[in-house]
Formats: C-alpha cells, sequence, structure tokens
C-alpha cells in the first residue's frame, strides 16, 4: 500500500504544470458520459489544446498568466533533465523569459528558481521583484511567502518585501496542521505564523486588520502551540498570548475538550486556555507513558481522558474523578460513546459505565472514522460504537476510514468500503485509493492504473503507468504512458494523441 501511494503521488508533484501532448486513446465510454449529458465541461479546451501545441506543459494560472514549460529539454549540473519554465498571457506574448529550472504561482507573484538553485520572483507583468537570493520559498495561502537564505528563514510578502527578518531557525503557518487535517481554510488562519530562534518560540500576527484575524476565528484543536524557554514547557496561541512556560513537561497544545495535560513536580494536571489550573496535579507521571502515547494520555474525549497508575489504565472526567478504574493494560480513547480497551494480550470494547459491549476476543482494536475496526484470528472487521457488528471480520489488512471510506484488501486484491458496509468498489484490484478531496479512486490492475467512480464505473480507463486528479482543476487526470506525462478530462479527451 505504502509504496503504491508513493507511486501514484509522485504524480502529484508534476500535476501543477499541465501536461504534455503525444498519443493516448480516445478515451472510454464511460468518460464520454458526462459531455453528453452536459453536466460537466471538458477539462481540456482549446486553450489549453493551443498552448500544448508550442510548449511542453501549461497551465492556466488564477493571475491570467499561463504558466508554461518549453520543449527544448535542459540538464541540471546533477545531470538531470528539466523543460524551462516561464510564463505567457492569454495571447501567447512571453511575459516571463522560458529561461528558469522551475516556478509556480504565489499571491501576486510567480516565484522562480535559476539554474544556480536560486529563488526570485516577478509580478505579474513580467517586472522583477525579488533578487535571486533564497534558497528555499514556500507559499502560504495568503499574502506571504516563507522563505529561506542560508539556514535562516524569514517571511516576504505579496510586494516582495521582507516583512520578517532572516533571522529565525524555523517559521510555520501556525494553523498548517490542521488545514492539511481538514482540508477547511475556514480553520487556516493565513496571516499568522510561528517562528522560532534559539529554542523560544514567538507569534507573528500579519493580518491586514492590526490586531485581529483576517477571518473571524473558530475554536480548533490548533489554538495553542508548545513553547520551550529555560527547561520548561509553556503555551503560545494564534495571537501571541502565553501560558507562561513553568510546566515540566508538555505536548502540543491541543486542549482537547479545553483541558490540556501538564507535568508539574512529578504529577500530572490540567489547565485551560487561560492557564488556570482546572484538574489539580495528583496524577501519576511517567515520561515515557506521557510521550509516547500522546495521542491517549490525558486526552479528553467524549468527557473522558484515558491516566495510567503505574501500568494500569483507566479513566477521569473533566472534574478530575476516576470513572473507570485503574485495570486495563491498554485503552483507545473514547469515540462516540466506547473504547476499545485491553486485558493482557486480547481487546474488547466498553461504553462509558465500563460495561462491556464486546467481549475480549480480539487481537486489535482502534477507532477510525465514524465506527471501530477489530481483528480476529489475522482478519479484520467494522464495529458499531455499541459494539455490533457491521461487517464480519474478513479482510486480510487494517482498515482505515477517512472521509467515509476505506480500501480493504481480500486475497491480495483491494476494493473500497463504507463504514455501512457497502462494498462500493469489489476487491478486484491490485491497488484502490481513494482521493478524497474529488471523490474519486485510483486503480491498478495488470500493471496499468486508471480511475474509477465511487460506482466502480471507469472514468479513465486502465492504461497508464501512472495517474491521478489534477488537485487544482478537479476535471483533469494527469496521466503517464511510456514515460510521457499527459492529461485526461472528463468528457474522455486526453492530450497524449
Amino acid at each position: 500500500m505504502r509504496t503504491s501511494k508513493l507511486i501514484v503521488r509522485h504524480v502529484v508533484m508534476v500535476a501543477f504544470f499541465v501536461v504534455m501532448a503525444v498519443g493516448c486513446s480516445n478515451g472510454a465510454d464511460n468518460a464520454s458520459q458526462y459531455s453528453e449529458k452536459g453536466d460537466v465541461p471538458c477539462g481540456i479546451t482549446p486553450e489549453l489544446k493551443k498552448m500544448l501545441k508550442k510548449y511542453s506543459t501549461a497551465t492556466e494560472g488564477r493571475c491570467g498568466l499561463w504558466l508554461v514549460t518549453s520543449k527544448k529539454t535542459k540538464y541540471d549540473e546533477k545531470g538531470y533533465p528539466y523543460h524551462p519554465f516561464g510564463c505567457v498571457d492569454k495571447k501567447g506574448k512571453v511575459v516571463i523569459p522560458l529561461d528558469y529550472a522551475s516556478g509556480f504561482e504565489g499571491y501576486e507573484l510567480i516565484f522562480v528558481k535559476n539554474e544556480d538553485n536560486k529563488w526570485g520572483a516577478f509580478d505579474v507583468k513580467g517586472k522583477a521583484l525579488i533578487p535571486f537570493v533564497y534558497d528555499e520559498v514556500k507559499w502560504t495561502k495568503g499574502d506571504y511567502s516563507i522563505v529561506k537564505q542560508g539556514e535562516k528563514y524569514g517571511i516576504l510578502d505579496s510586494g516582495g518585501a521582507l516583512v520578517v527578518p532572516l533571522q529565525y531557525d524555523k517559521v510555520a503557518d501556525f494553523y498548517q496542521s490542521y488545514n492539511t487535517m481538514y482540508g477547511n481554510e475556514k480553520y487556516c488562519y493565513e496571516d499568522v505564523f510561528y517562528l522560532t530562534k534559539s529554542g523560544i518560540t514567538t507569534v507573528a500576527n500579519l493580518s491586514r486588520t492590526i490586531g485581529s484575524l483576517s477571518r473571524e476565528h473558530v475554536d480548533t484543536p490548533y489554538d495553542y502551540r508548545v513553547i520551550k524557554r529555560d527547561g520548561r514547557y509553556g503555551f503560545v496561541n494564534y495571537l501571541g498570548s502565553e501560558i507562561t512556560p513553568q510546566y515540566q513537561n508538555a505536548r502540543e497544545g491541543r486542549f482537547s475538550e479545553g483541558l490540556e495535560a501538564v507535568v508539574k513536580n512529578d504529577k500530572v494536571g490540567f489547565i485551560d486556555k487561560q492557564g488556570n489550573v482546572k484538574i489539580p496535579f495528583k496524577f501519576y507521571y511517567s515520561e515515557y507513558q506521557f510521550n509516547f502515547y500522546s495521542s491517549q494520555f490525558g486526552v479528553f474525549s467524549d468527557g473522558l481522558a484515558a491516566m495510567v497508575k503505574e501500568a494500569k489504565w483507566g479513566f477521569i472526567d473533566n472534574n478530575g474523578n476516576v470513572i473507570i478504574p485503574y485495570e486495563y493494560d491498554w485503552v483507545g480513547c473514547f469515540h462516540n460513546g466506547a473504547a476499545v480497551v485491553g486485558k493482557g494480550n486480547v481487546r474488547g470494547m466498553i461504553d462509558k459505565h465500563n460495561k462491556v459491549i464486546l467481549p475480549f476476543d480480539f487481537e486489535i482494536g482502534v477507532a477510525t472514522g465514524d465506527v471501530f475496526v477489530m481483528r480476529k484470528d489475522g482478519k479484520w472487521g467494522v464495529y458499531s460504537p455499541k459494539g455490533e457488528c457491521i461487517t464480519p471480520c474478513q479482510f486480510d489488512q487494517q482498515i482505515t476510514f477517512f472521509a467515509g471510506y476505506a480500501t480493504v484488501v481480500k486475497n491480495g486484491k483491494q476494493g473500497l468500503l463504507d463504514e455501512q458496509n457497502h462494498l462500493l468498489i469489489p476487491c478486484e484490484y491490485d491497488y484502490c485509493l481513494f482521493e478524497w478531496q474529488s471523490g474519486y479512486v485510483a486503480v491498478k490492475r495488470d500493471g496499468k492504473w486508471g480511475i474509477v467512480d465511487l460506482n466502480n464505473q471507469v472514468i479513465v480507463p486502465l492504461e497508464f503507468d501512472q495517474v491521478d486528479v489534477d488537485r487544482s482543476r478537479k476535471d483533469l487526470f494527469v496521466v503517464k504512458k511510456n514515460g510521457t506525462l499527459g492529461l485526461y478530462d472528463l468528457c474522455g479527451n486526453c492530450t497524449l494523441n
């Protein structure tokens, strides 16, 4: 599975530049139905076809320019081939010469890398704004870009001005992890950055509205980040407000259900987002268990948090009362009113009253999506939070649901299962990878990749060496055949002809 994901995801790096034109079939009948219905426009437009006659790759940017690469091949200092990058306008006039090793579109800027592996930038009219002095550039979703020179990081604004100096050991989007996890810009405060220098963390809030965020704030699990100063731990939030570093140990500030486990004087207690002690420092502390089991130790879920007393696990409520006694050898967090727990080498499920709702007959069990997956006799099945069997233990590998779907394996073949036990795609493929952002599924059989929908209807025929959804468009698929990259659209058109 891991290998297959790497193969497919490799295409994503190329997907930013919409691709080459040379030899493929006319497209599957199933794909052509979309154009006949008229509910989806063809992604391969006459404009794109026109660009591909002259350029190796072409993609239409948000700024009104086409980002293109030359059909001419050059070689970098290590001998690797590349097609020089540049930009043209809609009439085909060159705005940024095709002289660069690579490039991408930022916010009102086109970043390019020269043959010396240094990054600079042009504006959308082709005026050079940023000299070629940066070793690394990371565009964020907002008006700013993180840049690196030597070993230090800083931040550029959309006009190319260095608004945060190059003096930090690390710069990151404050909400990057949350936005990546949920894909929701509502939770991505794109003008707030997390800066680290000599072990000290601060926050840069570059919002256009001084002292506030550019979007209405919605509480998230990532309002706070852990900081360390003088050997003690604390937290900083998205506005730069600190909970003073005073704790012996702390972890990334999730504040699950408003509470965060911290350590003081070799005891675990809980604080709120203002730093107030809400549950006294009275619980058993083991550095190994506190750090290694950070996904469950002291993490509140469904009003309960798993805690350890020496080698046994139990659960407390948000008042610090022990609700489920320390009697288990392993526990997972509560999830929809149930939790997987272990005695010895076997697993079962309990409810919040410590009632066994699934017997201790299983080897492994974990919560995933809205359900639980359990393994028995080496086979995996799906169970509801009430302990009811949804899917009998019949699949060969662990099932992980995401956005309601999971790849399953049976007799060496893969398919797609939903949480209601509908095997939407039978276990008939060598690989089956659900692309949650688009709702399509990449499949492989007999060494060839294609795309199917959730009804197992073929969208891109299984005749390519690699295939993926172009995330910038979703009505286009990046395909590779005989070493050549191309595009396939929902109408069945392909640039490989």
